[in-house]
């Protein structure tokens, strides 16, 4: 299945093999992810938090690479809730790792 995103043009953010002393974070993406039923769009962003610059959007039907697990990040309210909890993605356009907001995604398991 083709992943086709919107996305801007930043090279900002976290460096995919730069967090938790791994040496490919994106190999450990055992899981992916996609917009929660009824969701709609949803914003990748540059960071675990709202003030982080908004890097693309992920639409309904579209899944990326993710870990299995939360990020702890800035608070935010949305997709029905306040929350802290957000997951690191890998779109495959991107050499770095992205977050969106756990509440409005929902989380497979390849495994």
């Amino acid at each position: 299945m083709a992943i086709t995103l919107v996305v801007s043009a930043l090279l900002t953010g976290t460096p995919a093999a730069a967090a938790g002393g791994s040496a490919d974070r994106r190999a450990q993406a055992n899981c992916e992810v996609t917009p929660a039923p009824g969701r709609g769009t949803i914003t990748i962003r540059d960071g675990a938090s709202t003030s982080d610059t908004p890097w693309g959007y992920l639409q309904p039907g579209q899944f990326l690479p993710s870990l299995c697990y939360g990020a702890s990040g800035g608070s935010y309210n949305a997709c029905g809730g306040a929350s802290s909890s957000w997951v690191e993605v890998f779109p495959p356009n991107s050499l770095f790792s992205r977050y969106v907001a756990r509440r409005c995604v929902t989380l497979y398991n390849w495994a």
